[in-house]
């Protein structure tokens, strides 16, 4: 599956296939997304997605997850995460590659901030102290 620089794909669900994304990869509030097969992020794509408390992480990718683009993260309103709090983004057999976001950082829509951090088969986000 591919998508193309303005292309959407939102939603939940299972991918069949190994997506090459360039264009916004949305995954809805309290849903999971899960590939089959890879992930090809393109420079200037955007993976979209929510965190919440205990929840695994909304990417679930049975293959290698090659990043690039930039990550951007909802919160319900109220939220307020703990400094130090860790919340999933997606698990992979093999993570590559990192997200463009400044200073590996990225905010939500009421300016929680958080650390990305990288594990060689899992992506994670650190409250900020």
């Amino acid at each position: 599956v591919e998508t193309l620089g303005g292309g959407v794909i939102s939603g939940g669900g299972t991918i069949e296939g190994t997506l090459f994304h360039a264009g916004k990869l949305s995954i809805a509030k309290g849903k999971n997304l899960r590939l089959r097969a890879g992930f090809h992020g393109a420079r200037g794509s955007q993976l979209d997605l929510s965190i919440d408390r205990g929840r695994a992480a909304p990417l679930q990718i049975e293959g290698e997850a090659n990043l690039d683009g930039s990550l951007v993260v909802r919160t319900d309103e109220g939220f307020a995460a703990e400094p130090g709090e860790t919340f999933p983004v997606l698990k992979a057999k093999r993570v590559s590659g990192v997200f463009a976001n400044s200073e590996g950082q990225v905010r939500d829509g009421k300016g929680n901030r958080f650390t990305i951090s990288y594990t060689p088969e899992s992506v994670m986000l650190k409250a900020a102290e």
